[in-house]
């Protein structure tokens, strides 16, 4: 079974190019003598670690269609040479290597941010991520109106009002008396 990952976390490089996973995501991947992640640049401007195995196979099967699509060659030409193996020691730090840390302008002795994003964890300078979160925050709202309706809550206030069901829960009134109550199926 994959792991997956959850929560955000700040944390800060030290001087040597090291960072500590945090433990609830450190605790995520359950007791083993050796932990190692798959390491390469991500989506936006940030690291992404994943199982190895699961990289592989991902990238494997992303790259076998079609390279003259000139996206995947671009991938291609970014992702593989930047990827690489992260080990973590026996107090759950790992050092990201420079090339990956001036790739992501993650800096020396400065804080960053650890995100656990599902089957992955991200890793971004504390800047990139703030200002990532702006302009991400409608392409979230986006995605999120998706997920929610895949999980059959598509019940919003308009929807509702002009949903025609006669069950007793679409008459109820409003306060006042006159339509139908603010029922935002949740």
């Amino acid at each position: 079974m994959v792991k997956t990952f959850d929560g955000i976390y700040l944390s800060v490089v030290d001087k040597n190019g090291r960072c500590r996973l945090p433990d609830n995501l450190r605790n995520a991947l359950g007791e083993s003598e050796e932990i190692e992640f798959a390491a390469s640049l991500g989506m936006g401007n940030c690291l992404t670690m994943c199982d190895p195995e699961l990289m592989d196979k991902r990238a494997e099967e992303f790259i076998s269609s079609d390279l003259t699509d000139t996206d995947k060659v671009a991938f291609v030409r970014n992702f593989f040479p930047h990827r690489t193996i992260i080990k973590l020691d026996s107090k759950g730090r790992f050092i990201i290597p420079k090339a990956l840390r001036e790739a992501v302008n993650i800096q020396l002795e400065k804080e960053v941010y650890i995100l656990g994003a599902g089957f992955w964890i991200e890793i971004w300078f504390k800047d990139n991520y703030e200002a990532a979160r702006v302009k991400e925050i409608e392409d979230y709202s986006n995605a999120a109106v998706k997920f929610y309706a895949s999980l059959g809550r598509q019940n919003t206030p308009k929807n509702l009002e002009n949903s025609g069901r006669d069950d007793e829960s679409s008459k109820r009134k409003t306060p006042a008396g006159n339509g139908p109550a603010n029922n935002r199926g949740f």
